[in-house]
């Protein structure tokens, strides 16, 4: 098992026998262009909003959008121009017709509701999402940094008019998973287990000054759980809450879990912030051993390709799937997705690589818009459509290991977000 510490940072690495530096390089690079088609085609031309999922050609459209599509849809637009896939003028251009979009669609206390026609740009729903408003605002933060301008102004002008306090539960000390605006804004459910995607949104609403930073540490490291090989661990003092460090062992793997064991759960908080860095005694070797607990998982079940996520399914639909070991609740183990790979190419970029290469020799998963969004490993059948949320991840995670992490310093230099570095480097797991 190769250490977390030596491929932090790295951006090239030792390939698969019978190719090099290069190819890694060549390979990565195509998929990049081939998934970047899709946010070319499956769009519509007057709002610029994304599609939420199609099939080859377009086909198929779902003419509906979310937040986080929207969020990722902006940040692969400079993607694309750090990439070489898109000039300078044609990114700007689309990301001032989004954010000119954004500032008509209906809100609520400056929040982004849950879904929105593409066509029309009225909303779909009512109910306002704490994990999904998280993400568009720190795609806002990556707009503001990379356009000048009136641009930035625009961005800054939806960030502007949201305070998070409204997700905030004093007497949990826990974000709330959000509300329906047509319910009184009742607000209900908690995000309580700390290894999980709406870590990145509780650190920007920190960082804003919207919530307390002791909400950092009212999350729970690890929840008791049979058969997991579930550990209190030791108990630690941060800001004056008392956090047990708890984990669960697999097969002799200490890995604080996440709800279901899946990829983006772990990793896809990567994407903007630089836990790797900032976290190297938490979440920074946490994710290392999240990939690896995954890759284990798929050996045990007699599988020759690993990473599981919430994605298509190859049956239709969406669900979600993870290494249960390593999940409180665990989810469905029955389809691997090609994006938990790309999320993984930060901390272990060979096994990253060699998976990729595997899943497109043994698989029908490849098409017009790069790799098509899951297959099941054990019956073959691949799920015939490409998700933006999918399609995006994929393509900042290129970005990020080929360009030195251009989208998490996009954010990391944003001022707001100047006490992130030091309530990320507080903590201590295990």
């Amino acid at each position: 098992m190769i250490a977390l510490a030596a491929v932090v940072g790295t951006l090239l690495v030792l390939s698969p026998a019978g190719a090099d530096r290069h190819s890694d390089q060549e390979y990565l690079r195509r998929c990049a262009a081939d998934t970047w088609k899709y946010f070319q085609t499956c769009r519509d031309p007057r709002t610029q909003l994304i599609w939420d999922h199609a099939g080859d050609g377009g086909k198929d459209p779902a003419q509906y959008t979310i937040p986080t599509n929207i969020a990722l849809d902006l940040c692969c637009q400079i993607a694309a121009v750090d990439l070489g896939l898109c000039r300078p003028e044609e990114a700007s251009s689309r990301v001032a017709a989004l954010l000119k979009t954004l500032e008509t669609l209906k809100k609520s206390h400056g929040f982004f509701l849950n879904s929105y026609d593409t066509q029309t740009a009225e909303p779909l729903a009512t109910f306002v999402s704490f994990v999904d408003n998280g993400w568009l605002s720190l795609a806002l933060l990556v707009v503001r940094q990379t356009f000048p301008g009136e641009i930035a102004a625009a961005a800054t002008k939806l960030l502007d008019a949201q305070d998070y306090g409204i997700f905030y539960d004093a007497k949990t000390g826990l974000m709330f998973h959000g509300y329906h605006t047509d319910r009184r804004d009742i607000r209900y459910g908690h995000y309580d287990v700390f290894c999980s995607e709406p870590r990145a949104a509780s650190l920007y609403a920190i960082c804003k000054g919207d919530v307390i930073a002791r909400h950092w540490f009212r999350m729970e490291r690890a929840k008791p759980a049979e058969g997991k090989g579930y550990r209190r661990g030791v108990v630690r003092d941060y800001l004056g809450v008392k956090v047990p460090e708890g984990y669960y062992r697999y097969r002799g793997l200490k890995v604080c879990p996440s709800w279901g064991g899946s990829m983006f759960e772990f990793l896809m908080p990567t994407l903007f912030i630089d836990e790797m860095k900032l976290a190297p005694r938490s979440l920074g070797v946490n994710d290392g051993r999240a990939v690896d607990a995954q890759i284990a998982f798929a050996r045990e079940l007699g599988l020759e390709v690993w990473g599981m996520s919430p994605c298509a399914s190859p049956a239709g639909g969406y669900s979600e799937y993870g290494a249960a070991p390593v999940g409180v609740q665990g989810y469905s183990d029955s389809a691997v997705t090609p994006h938990a790979s790309f999320l993984a190419l930060a901390l272990r970029p060979r096994e990253a690589l060699e998976n990729l290469r595997q899943l497109e020799k043994s698989y029908p998963v490849y098409g017009e818009f790069g790799f098509r969004d899951s297959v099941d490993p054990r019956t073959g059948e691949v799920a015939q459509v490409y998700l933006a949320l999918d399609q995006a991840m994929t393509l900042l995670a290129i970005d990020n290991f080929l360009n030195k992490g251009a989208i998490r310093k996009r954010v990391m230099k944003d001022p707001l977000m100047k006490g992130a570095p030091r309530l990320l480097g507080l903590e201590e797991f295990y």
